[in-house]
């Protein structure tokens, strides 16, 4: 029962409701990433805008982005959000190609206030779902809110993407204006 309920929660491209800042677990390692996922609840697009999470499996990235999303659902109830994993993504895309329906399916995530991209750089892109993850990435690069968690290092990106063109672009896209964290 307590996996079909995680399959369904992950279904629903909200985020996970039982993911909150208030049952994170706060240490000194992750203080400060737990105040800028605060500080991107309360003002989605802002400063912190795109936020990307790295780092290896149980470090609570997850738990981190979906309650920011939680967060910002909850204190900006008109902003539309949508949280969806790496597998989700490719397979509502294999399924918008197959009814040949991708400008629907890149308008539904481009149009989210706040988009969240869940555990990327572990599921492979075939060549379409590369450029749509890219027109994605792109509308939304200076007006909205995205917020990323990988466990693929960001060096390692071109190789996972398969295109030095697209893996450029995106990079840019979301490396460029974001804050490093040493």
């Amino acid at each position: 029962v307590g996996d079909e309920r995680v399959r369904d929660a992950l279904e629903a491209e909200v985020p996970l409701e039982t993911l909150t800042f208030e049952s994170f677990f706060a240490g000194k390692a992750n203080a400060f990433t737990l105040s800028i996922a605060q500080s991107v609840a309360a003002k989605p697009g802002g400063e912190y805008n795109p936020l990307f999470l790295y780092g290896n499996v149980g470090l609570g990235k997850t738990h981190l982005i979906s309650a920011a999303g939680n967060a910002i659902r909850q204190n900006h109830p008109k902003h539309r959000v949508g949280y969806v994993s790496a597998s989700h993504f490719s397979r509502r895309l294999k399924e918008a190609l197959a009814a040949d329906a991708q400008e629907a399916f890149r308008e539904n995530y481009c149009h989210w206030d706040v988009l969240i991209l869940d555990d990327w750089g572990m599921t492979p892109l075939d060549q379409a779902a590369r450029h749509d993850l890219l027109e994605v990435i792109d509308d939304r690069a200076t007006s909205r809110s995205t917020i990323i968690t990988s466990q693929l290092p960001i060096d390692h990106w071109h190789a996972w993407l398969n295109d030095p063109t697209v893996a450029d672009a995106i990079l840019d896209r979301l490396v460029h204006r974001s804050h490093r964290i040493p």
